[in-house]
C-alpha cells in the first residue's frame, strides 16, 4: 500500500513500465468535472472508473472489506472526502466468495487492528491485490463524493 499526496505521484517512478507515464498524465489531468464512467487506457489491463456516491457511516451493517486478486487500485477523491479502512485479512470471515468477473471477495469488517486513512482531493492510496480495504466511509456525516479508481492488472507489473 502507498498513501501519499498526488503531487508526489511522480516519485513512484515505475519507469520500466511503459503504461506508467500514460497513467501519470491521466491522473495529472483529473478534475471534479470529469463525468462518471469508465475510461479505458489499455483495455482491460488499465482503466479508470469515475464514480459518484454517498458515503456511509462506519456503523452501517452492510459494511465489509473488499479484497481484489487481479487488479491494483489507485483511489483518488476528486470532490468531497471519505475514509478508507485497511487491515490485514488474516482471521476474517468471508461474506461473499471471490468472484473472478468482479475481481472481488467481501470479508467481514472487524475494527480491531483496522486503521482509517482520509481521502480528499489532493491525496491518493494505492492498494495491492490481497490488501483488504473498505472505502466509502463518511468522515463525519454521510456526504456526496466523486472519486476516480484506477484499476491496474497485476500482470502489467509482473506480480
Amino acid at each position: 500500500m502507498i498513501y501519499d499526496f498526488c503531487e508526489n505521484f511522480h516519485l513512484y517512478r515505475f519507469e520500466k513500465y511503459e503504461f506508467w507515464q500514460q497513467l501519470f498524465a491521466f491522473i495529472s489531468d483529473l478534475t471534479a468535472e470529469l463525468a462518471p464512467g469508465r475510461y479505458p487506457l489499455q483495455g482491460e489491463e488499465l482503466f479508470v472508473n469515475v464514480q459518484e456516491y454517498q458515503t456511509k457511516p462506519l456503523e452501517a451493517p452492510a459494511n465489509c472489506l473488499e479484497l481484489h486478486r487481479r487488479y491494483l487500485d489507485i483511489q483518488l477523491v476528486l470532490d468531497g472526502s471519505e475514509r478508507i479502512f485497511c487491515r490485514a485479512g488474516a482471521g476474517l470471515a468471508g461474506r461473499q466468495p471471490y468472484s473472478e468477473s468482479s475481481d472481488c471477495a467481501l470479508l467481514e469488517f472487524k475494527p480491531e487492528g483496522a486503521y482509517a486513512l482520509p481521502l480528499y482531493p489532493g491525496n491518493f492510496i494505492l492498494l495491492l491485490p490481497e490488501e483488504p480495504h473498505m472505502p466509502c466511509i463518511a468522515c463525519r456525516e454521510p456526504a456526496k463524493v466523486k472519486k476516480a479508481v484506477v484499476k491496474i492488472d497485476r500482470r502489467l507489473l509482473g506480480i
